[in-house]
């Protein structure tokens, strides 16, 4: 018969009513870990969503490719025979990339936090449309405080750009105007300016590790990444409110 092992010398019993301290700091791990398990519990909804993004996101440069096709293929001395078609193209290509891309990262961050609430978001909800005109009031605010501040000297976009990380989440998730989701996401980024950094940068690469499987693999990486993202926001929330 095994017998169990006692406790280590010195151990002690914590006395009555101890508990834990409560953490000071979001779990790096625990986001991961968590992440990884909703990924899996709600793959195929995250993997449809994944495909249409990317569809969306590499639709622009299709768009692109006959114009682009043209130039590099015409003689250093000859003029580029661009035609309409190849123009209209292109043309379409901008709103694209500006307004129908953010609307479906906008539509995956509703989806990773829906998911973290314990919700169960239905396979295809990255083409349900909720919070538009908030997704798209953000979007050119974002997009218009960026080009303000690269025009400025580059560094001001950037600071503002990372400023700006957290308007989706709290678009969604505190139900707030444009406006109302981009000054709260200031001041989340203000109030958190380490973690903040931390939690973009490191949710930028997780999403972006798909590109080196040929891009494809980015089907899988944008929505965990996000999800890992939503996460760690979720911990820094808690942790102020606590």
């Amino acid at each position: 018969m095994t017998e169990h092992a006692g406790p280590p010398p010195g151990w002690q019993q914590p006395p009555p009513g101890w508990q834990p301290a409560p953490p000071t700091s979001p779990d790096l791990g625990l986001a991961f870990k968590g992440s990884w398990q909703a990924f899996r519990d709600h793959l195929a909804t995250l993997l449809v969503a994944g495909g249409v993004l990317f569809v969306v996101t590499f639709l622009p440069l299709a768009l692109l490719i006959p114009l682009w096709w043209e130039v590099v293929t015409t003689e250093g001395t000859e003029t580029p025979d661009i035609g309409a078609t190849q123009v209209v193209l292109a043309l379409l290509a901008l709103p694209v990339m500006a307004l129908v891309v953010p609307i479906f990262q906008s539509n995956l961050t509703r989806i990773c936090l829906s998911i973290l609430d314990g919700q169960e978001p239905g396979t295809f909800a990255i083409l349900r449309f909720t919070r538009l005109g908030g997704t798209i009031g953000a979007e050119i605010l974002i997009g218009l405080g960026t080009l303000v501040g690269f025009l400025l000297c580059v560094l001001p976009g950037i600071v503002f750009s990372w400023a700006a990380g957290f308007t989706y989440q709290l678009l969604h998730d505190r139900d707030l105007g444009p406006l109302e989701a981009l000054k709260a996401s200031v001041a989340f980024v203000r109030r958190n300016l380490g973690w903040a950094l931390v939690t973009i940068l490191l949710g930028g690469l997780v999403a972006s590790t798909g590109a080196y499987v040929c891009y494809i693999g980015m089907i899988a990486s944008a929505p965990f990444g996000q999800l890992f993202t939503c996460h760690l926001y979720r911990q820094i929330s808690a942790l102020e409110q606590s």
